[in-house]
């Protein structure tokens, strides 16, 4: 799986599980990444639609290399 696909998946499972409840009240509107270049990490976090709420992700680092 490349990191692409990791990351897919990773993001999916968060709203799922970590965000079900918000996600299924508000849309997400957008998702971005902070990046951490020295772990080659990044924290993912998401925007909705017509809200002032942020959610924030678990940082992500992925397994390739």
């Amino acid at each position: 799986m490349n990191t692409e696909e990791e990351s897919i998946n990773f993001l999916e499972h968060h709203i799922a599980n970590t965000f079900s409840k918000l996600a299924s009240e508000h849309i997400i509107e957008n998702i971005s990444w902070l990046e951490d270049f020295p772990r080659d990490c990044a924290r993912p976090y998401a925007t909705f639609f017509e809200s002032n709420l942020i959610a924030l992700f678990p940082v992500f680092c992925s397994k390739e290399k």
